[in-house]
């Protein structure tokens, strides 16, 4: 598992809001783990979104959809918005990948409020670029 989180942000996002405003730090965490040859990336995507319903509280538009990555696999993307006890508005995208017996996932946390087309255009870029396991490393699992 490795976690990564963005810059610093500014504490306001808009002057025309009235109410406070808290600044979301981007966060990237990459999990990978081995699940077995029997399960299939869409039983493991269910799996992913029946914990979420269980665990994140205020959970809304919950939905899926077909990820593909730069090296031809194809993913799923789990996708929803809550809302953090600051006030903050969240997105979270969920890119899955199955390679053998090894499921990646690649959990990307935003600001609600200030994505835009090119900021999520650049994140499914950095998302996809995401490989296979490779044998180079015998501690991490490969296929």
């Amino acid at each position: 598992m490795l976690s990564l989180r963005g810059p610093a942000v500014g504490d306001l996002k808009d002057p025309r809001m009235l109410q406070k405003q808290s600044p979301v730090r981007p966060s990237l965490i990459v999990h990978r783990r081995v699940v077995g040859t029997e399960a299939s990336l869409d039983l493991l995507c269910g799996e992913v979104c029946a914990e979420l319903v269980n665990s994140v509280e205020g959970m809304q538009d919950l939905r899926t959809e077909a990820f593909p990555f730069e090296d031809g696999v194809k993913g799923s993307l789990v996708v929803f918005d809550f809302s953090v006890k600051h006030g903050a508005h969240v997105r979270q995208f969920q890119a899955l990948r199955l390679d053998g017996p090894v499921l990646t996932s690649l959990t990307l946390t935003v600001d609600a409020v200030t994505l835009n087309d090119k900021a999520k255009e650049n994140y499914f870029k950095a998302l996809a670029s995401t490989r296979a396991p490779s044998a180079t490393n015998a501690t991490i699992p490969t296929l």
